[in-house]
């Protein structure tokens, strides 16, 4: 599939760039430290990935495994297992969309609000297996706030990339 440039992939992208950043990591590093985590991933995979922006929430979970970084604590349950890390992507996926009150069908009429067209059944598939984008949490965060996601990205940024502001 071809990768498709959208304000969200780039918010996405500023996010994990900021991450490393902040981290002071390079690409090589990453790559290093995922490797040494069991997620063989090249170093140009790496920057690829996160320059697109079009990268899994899985990889973006990942990253913070690899770079030793602080992340939403109720998020930890669902990171500190020896689950896949496309189950913990998918729980903490239902965990947000629990704590907003959101079932997947409102997700899937809220996203089509934001002129993002993806059918419930479509959205329940990608999220039972763990394989939606990073782009997705941001998305969900611009109408049921995910609780200390500004550890990486500030809210203002969400809603402005939302057309909310």
């Amino acid at each position: 599939m071809a990768h498709v440039d959208t304000p969200w992939t780039r918010l996405a992208s500023r996010t994990a760039r900021g991450l490393l950043a902040r981290k002071g990591a390079t690409y090589e590093s990453l790559a290093e430290a995922l490797c040494a985590m069991g997620v063989p991933e090249s170093v140009r995979g790496a920057e690829s990935k996160i320059q697109r922006g079009s990268f899994r929430f899985s990889f973006f979970i990942q990253i913070l495994k690899a770079l030793d970084s602080e992340y939403p604590a109720q998020w930890e349950p669902y990171l500190e297992t020896d689950d896949s890390w496309e189950t913990a992507a998918a729980r903490i996926l239902r965990h947000e969309l629990d704590a907003g009150d959101i079932d997947i069908h409102t997700f899937a009429v809220r996203l089509s609000e934001m002129d993002i067209s993806i059918e419930a059944e479509t959205l329940e598939s990608l999220v039972s297996l763990g394989e939606f984008p990073f782009s997705l949490v941001l998305q969900l965060s611009s109408f049921a706030p995910v609780s200390q996601l500004c550890r990486f990205v500030d809210q203002k940024d969400i809603e402005q990339t939302a057309g909310i502001r």
